[in-house]
């Protein structure tokens, strides 16, 4: 998907019972019955474990989901190609068109049920969040518009299920999306790679580059959190548990070459129907520091395969960077659509792509970054690590060959497979 910018866990989607609301144009694989995430990829164990990368081409989807799952029993066969989203949803592709489609509340397993200790419907969402992420989704756009801003999302349909929880109806989004990258992962890639590649020498250009980004990326958050306060309306109805986070922000590319971003999840927004003037107002300064609050926590709200990456630390430099042009974008919001040059990111990817070491130089160069074997990348990023000096001096001397011996012993001793093997699996380009 060319306005994914980090790669994602693939899923299949199957029909499931239920009705189908058609509220804009919506693509004829959406439209004649519900499609759910197949339950086998709620099974946690199953997902493949790989180190994540910057996208560098196109990925056929159902290539993706072909080779990712290949080894694992059980694994279904057909189902319409797509890739996790968040807990609950995915994004799949009209191959006609290229447009994205986001599909909240579908990843439930064979039916809806209730998850007491975090208060929801598992993999799910009731009736009432669907209706409020089209009533709200659909305020903020007008005023997007009136502002000369695209929107990112927009709300075109949905499912709705015969089965209840907690008596209540349950239901799926359909929203026609330009994008899913969300700005926690973004950071944490850049976070743990540049950790990795670069070290902490915080003078470095790649983490120069990354703050001034980051800084570019807050400006134009802030502008958009003073456009949804300026329109009378909340991201979320809880300051304990709230939309207003940094998962929450999407960032991608656009026609004009350039990335830009927004804001999406309206599912329990409020107005003055819902809170009086005092209590919108402090839901909204509560909102405003809890963007602020995730952006300088740990982590990433997401996984992918079996990775938690909870356990990374975020480079507070660049954080603060954000932070800065957030407060900025807030108090002093940019006119028309806050779009920003993707220079910053492509010199990030430049410095990263230098700092490389020669293992991954070769291993990128000969094997590509769309490997079959994705669940053995983790034990091969160790073994770069235990041997990257080795590897270094090989470099310095010119010594091709050497290098690729190296290499070649290196895959075969982790996965006990061999290079040429390696490259002949390798799925085409096109």
């Amino acid at each position: 998907m060319k306005a994914l910018l980090v790669r994602r866990d693939p899923v299949s989607l199957v029909e499931q019972e239920g009705l189908v609301t058609i509220i804009r144009e919506l693509p004829d694989f959406l439209r004649w019955q519900p499609l759910v995430i197949h339950p086998f990829y709620k099974k946690w164990e199953t997902m493949w474990k790989d180190d994540q990368f910057w996208l560098e081409r196109e990925e056929d989807l159902a290539d993706n989901l072909t080779s990712s799952y290949s080894n694992v029993p059980g694994k279904p066969i057909g189902g319409i190609p797509a890739l996790w989203s968040g807990h609950r949803s995915c994004v799949t592709e009209d191959v006609r068109t290229g447009e994205l489609f986001r599909l909240k509340g579908v990843a439930f397993g064979t039916k809806p049920s209730w998850n007491a200790k975090a208060q929801r419907v598992e993999g799910g969402q009731f009736l009432c969040n669907a209706h409020f992420e089209r009533i709200y989704s659909d305020r903020f756009n007008r005023i997007l518009r009136e502002e000369g801003i695209e929107p990112v999302m927009e709300y075109v349909g949905m499912y709705t299920f015969p089965s209840r929880v907690q008596r209540k109806k349950t239901a799926a989004s359909i929203i026609r999306v330009k994008g899913d990258t969300r700005l926690d992962e973004i950071f944490d890639l850049v976070d743990y790679l540049g950790r990795i590649y670069i070290g902490e020498n915080f003078t470095h250009p790649f983490w120069k580059e990354a703050a001034a980004f980051s800084t570019e990326i807050g400006q134009a958050v802030g502008t958009l959190k003073h456009l949804l306060d300026k329109n009378g309306q909340t991201w979320s109805d809880n300051p304990k548990r709230t939309n207003a986070h940094i998962g929450n922000v999407v960032v991608y590319p656009t026609a004009t070459g350039n990335l830009a971003v927004g804001l999406v999840d309206f599912d329990a927004s409020c107005d003055l129907r819902d809170k009086t003037a005092v209590q919108l107002q402090a839901q909204q300064q509560a909102e405003y520091k809890t963007i602020i609050k995730s952006v300088l926590q740990d982590g990433t709200y997401r996984r992918t395969g079996m990775h938690s990456f909870d356990n990374r630390k975020a480079v507070r430099t660049v954080r603060r960077a954000f932070v800065s042009g957030f407060i900025t974008g807030y108090e002093t919001p940019r006119e028309g659509c806050p779009e920003i040059s993707p220079l910053g990111f492509l010199n990030m990817r430049k410095q990263l792509r230098e700092s490389i070491n020669p293992f991954f130089q070769a291993f990128e160069s000969y094997l590509g970054l769309e490997c079959p074997l994705k669940e053995y990348n983790w034990r091969l990023f160790h073994a770069l690590k235990r041997n990257r000096n080795r590897l270094q001096r090989l470099h310095q001397k010119d010594k091709l060959e050497e290098i690729i011996l190296r290499i070649d012993q290196l895959i075969k001793r982790s996965i006990g497979y061999g290079l040429d093997e390696l490259i002949f699996d390798r799925p085409s380009k096109t």
